[in-house]
């Protein structure tokens, strides 16, 4: 997605404008591209003096104000482009970006969804609505916001997660819905005809909430015994559900009854049954060995259930072994990867890929444009501990000219991530099982490594790192991502707890159902509030770990320092750190400042939430 500030003139040279406007225009777009942005404003006027009715000269002129900080002619401008033409959606995203830096968000959502409609297909569009989209919740639910939220949890190219949030909130103003959340009674939902938006949340995300938990906890009981044929009207929510169940490693609580029900089941035969159904809310289907045959309508289910799962391990079997895995450490992460691969995904985010450069000019504006690295083509890039290949796609779709290799040390989890990638349009990235300890030995050498939450979860993660290091070719860069100290107090909390459960999937459900006993006030609570808390791959991932280290700022520039790395910044999700760094340190204090931001971080120990995310290089190279 291109940054606001880098958007184009548009149109160019050459389109049907009137003729008496051509030659201002021309001069204007020449000025603009060329970066002299008050000339390029001039022209612009000139050409509106011949051509007052043209929405593209009025929205050229609002990114060019726009551009130059003049926010408030920017939005006259653009607000005469659509008021010119009204499905302008380049215009609209811009109005939208002016409204939301502005505080406006009600504004500001109009106008991206002005825009979505105008342009359903546009990457930079559907962005910026999923990512404000994201942060609301609302207090009445929209007919038309349902539809539009159900048709962007049903698109490969946005990442549903994002959307789960403001989708159980405009579900919860549902009269059935908000009574069966608030009774625990699940014979209160539509059950024959659910909302497409209920389907899609379960089928696309995880429902990471409590009070939903408990809900579909029972109906999940109360279908053991009332589904029993796949012709039931039911079959839908049914469906969704189990996908549900799937997505979180069947992390809900499971009776004794339930489970005396299940170990009943009929799992023979060639044909789908109402038994397999019911089977695949409470256990993985795969354990079967074969897929099914069964109706049309069932046939997602199936692919779901079973031929995905089961072509994922054939896929796990075709992995290249890169290097041996000795290490103790190593050892125990790769059988707990092998038991839960982590984490389980079905979209990522759409992006339009961009060089390297451009990415590094916003994480670390300080850096002189002559010492930035350049970009060899292709542009090499190593994502170490890639787990279930989400990362290694988002690498493979963010960066220009991307050559990518991925390695982890769980068979499973690179199986499912060839997988997941190839569905992706990602059949290029190479995955290969690795251990970092060991990969210096290999003679690849990259222009740019990713170690996201990995290292921390090395037994020396300064060893793992200088070998990281050594595969950087000459002018490369790293992005690191390691555990932050002052961030995990609830989890660390939460991990006490953890530690007198067994670790296998039947503990792993007991400690959940410990936990969302706690009261609101007890240290390790805050955890309900994490993603990761309802998956069972994820709840052994940050509170059952085989090995992990947490670190501060300072800490991490010492390990710099040993490593001859220099600091280039930090890198966040949403702008709101970033933005209270200025507000603490003012606009031109530099970014790389990794005393302020220890400083800042003591302030507001939530400021990285877990995790440290940052840019770095050799120091002289």
């Amino acid at each position: 997605m291109k940054h606001p500030s880098k958007r184009s003139p548009h149109p160019r040279p050459g389109s049907t404008l009137p003729a008496a406007a051509m030659p201002a225009m021309q001069a204007a777009v020449g000025a603009h591209r060329a970066g002299r942005l008050p000339e390029a404003i001039q022209f612009y006027r000139q050409a509106l003096k011949a051509a007052p009715r043209a929405p593209e000269i009025h929205y050229n002129l609002g990114v060019a104000l726009k551009n130059t900080g003049q926010a408030r002619a920017a939005e006259k401008a653009l607000t005469e482009a659509v008021r010119l033409r009204p499905a302008y959606a380049l215009a609209h995203s811009m109005l939208a970006d002016l409204c939301h830096q502005s505080g406006r968000g009600a504004k500001a959502l109009r106008h991206r969804l002005d825009a979505y409609r105008a342009d359903p297909n546009a990457g930079a569009i559907v962005s910026g609505l999923v990512t404000q989209l994201g942060q609301i919740r609302f207090s009445e639910a929209d007919p038309r916001l349902l539809d539009i939220v159900t048709a962007l949890l049903l698109r490969d190219d946005v990442e549903g997660q994002r959307l789960a949030g403001v989708s159980l909130s405009l579900l919860a103003h549902n009269p059935k819905i908000a009574s069966a959340l608030e009774n625990y009674a699940p014979d209160d939902l539509p059950l024959d005809k659910p909302p497409a938006l209920l389907l899609a949340v379960l089928e696309r995300t995880i429902v990471a909430d409590p009070a939903w938990e408990r809900l579909l906890t029972q109906l999940r009981s109360d279908l053991l015994t009332t589904f029993d044929a796949i012709s039931d009207g039911r079959a839908p929510l049914v469906r969704a559900l189990a996908a549900q169940m799937l997505a979180t490693d069947y992390a809900y609580l499971v009776t004794a009854k339930d489970a005396a029900a299940v170990k009943a089941l009929r799992r023979e035969g060639d044909s789908l049954t109402a038994d397999h159904v019911r089977l695949a809310l409470f256990d993985p289907l795969k354990e079967i060995g074969q897929a099914l045959s069964a109706p049309s309508d069932w046939s997602g289910f199936v692919d779901t259930h079973m031929s995905r799962p089961l072509s994922e391990q054939a896929t796990a079997e075709t992995i290249e072994r890169l290097t041996p895995i000795s290490d103790s450490t190593s050892l125990a992460v790769q059988d707990q990867y092998t038991a839960l691969p982590y984490p389980r995904w079905l979209t990522t985010r759409g992006t339009t890929a961009r060089p390297r450069s451009d990415i590094l000019q916003q994480i670390a504006p300080q850096l002189p444009v002559d010492a930035a690295p350049k970009d060899p083509a292709p542009l090499k890039i190593l994502v170490a501990g890639c787990g279930t290949g989400k990362h290694a796609v988002d690498v493979a779709t963010r960066f220009a000219n991307a050559d990518v290799l991925a390695i982890d040390l769980s068979l499973p989890s690179l199986g499912y991530a060839k997988a997941q990638a190839a569905r992706m349009g990602q059949s290029e990235i190479r995955f290969g099982q690795a251990d970092i300890l060991t990969l210096g030995r290999i003679d690849e050498r990259f222009a740019h490594i990713e170690a996201m939450g990995v290292l921390h979860h090395l037994a020396e993660p300064l060893a793992g790192w200088q070998v990281l290091r050594g595969l950087l070719a000459p002018g490369g860069t790293m992005r690191i991502g390691l555990y932050s100290r002052r961030g995990r107090g609830a989890i660390r909390a939460a991990q006490s707890i953890a530690a007198v459960y067994p670790h296998d999937s039947d503990g792993l459900r007991e400690l959940r159902q410990a936990i969302l006993a706690l009261p609101e006030d007890h240290p390790a609570a805050p955890v309900r509030n994490e993603l990761d808390f309802y998956t069972l791959n994820g709840v052994r991932d940050a509170l059952a770990h085989a090995q992990e280290h947490d670190y501060t700022v300072r800490e991490i520039a010492d390990l710099l320092d040993q490593l001859d790395l220099q600091f280039l910044g930090f890198e966040f999700a949403l702008p709101a750190p970033l933005q209270l760094f200025h507000e603490s340190f003012g606009p031109d204090h530099r970014q790389d400042d990794l005393t302020a931001w220890d400083r800042l971080e003591q302030e507001h120990p939530e400021l990285f939430h877990h995790m440290y995310q940052f840019w770095c290089k050799p120091a002289n190279g």
